[in-house]
């Protein structure tokens, strides 16, 4: 018995599928096509398969990220994800970044604490600029972290 190659492909034309299969065992529907093809180097358009041309399959192969569904009527990669879920992980970013810079300022505090010194202005102004980021005009999107002040002898210096 004579096997056959068949494609699964969905309404975009993209294949999710292919094989061989004895003729009898081959899947029948509206998404198989008896044919050869995968799906990193072909799709289906206008109820045949297509191969894509080498800079198609060099721009398929990068996609930039799980978020990324490709697209075979640009042939390039969409983000899918909503503006939504980019605010969502923007505003994430933003808050793991400012967590860490005041993480690393945690020892000024302590140091000065321990000592029984107060904290300096600078640093006081620092700390609170950190906590002011999403106060600004560009969060989550556009963010300018301010500059730790520099400490020298035991004194801050702006």
């Amino acid at each position: 018995m004579t096997n056959l190659s068949f494609v699964r492909f969905r309404p975009d034309g993209e294949i999710f599928a292919w094989g061989q299969a004895p003729a009898m065992d081959v899947p029948v529907g509206p998404d198989v096509l008896i044919g050869s093809g995968a799906q990193d180097t072909h799709y289906v358009k206008d109820g045949a398969i297509v191969p894509y041309t080498r800079a198609q399959i060099t721009a398929k192969a990068q996609r930039p990220s799980l978020f990324h569904r490709w697209r075979n009527d640009t042939f390039a990669w969409t983000d899918t994800r909503s503006q939504s879920d980019l605010n969502a992980e923007a505003v994430a970013a933003v808050k793991t970044e400012r967590s860490r810079r005041l993480n690393e300022t945690d020892w000024i505090i302590t140091k000065s604490v321990e000592l029984g010194l107060t904290i300096s202005p600078e640093w006081r102004v620092h700390r609170q600029a950190l906590r002011d980021v999403t106060l600004q005009p560009g969060y989550p999107f556009n963010v300018v972290w301010p500059t730790a002040p520099v400490e020298t002898n035991g004194r801050s210096h702006s």
